[in-house]
């Protein structure tokens, strides 16, 4: 008997923002791996990043760690 099982794949963090290992997992094993990516909450280019997120193959969604204020945070505008 074959069980169908996915499993959410997320970066750790103390290797940044970079997704593209679990990524390429997703990517040779798409019924098995989705990957809720990091992005800098800091970088204003993650505005654009975001716009076009759920369009790279096997990215399920975001993951993140909030420990900035809303004056530290430049895409609180574009999340809102």
């Amino acid at each position: 008997m074959r069980y169908a099982t996915m499993c959410g794949l997320v970066p750790p963090s103390w290797e940044g923002d970079h997704n593209d290992l679990a990524l390429d997992a997703a990517a040779r094993y798409p019924n098995r791996f989705a990957v809720m990516g990091r992005t800098s909450l800091t970088d204003t280019a993650s505005t654009d990043r975001l716009a076009r997120w759920r369009e790279q193959q096997g990215m399920l969604g975001v993951r993140h760690r909030n420990s900035l204020s809303r004056a530290q945070f430049p895409m609180w505008v574009a999340v809102v």
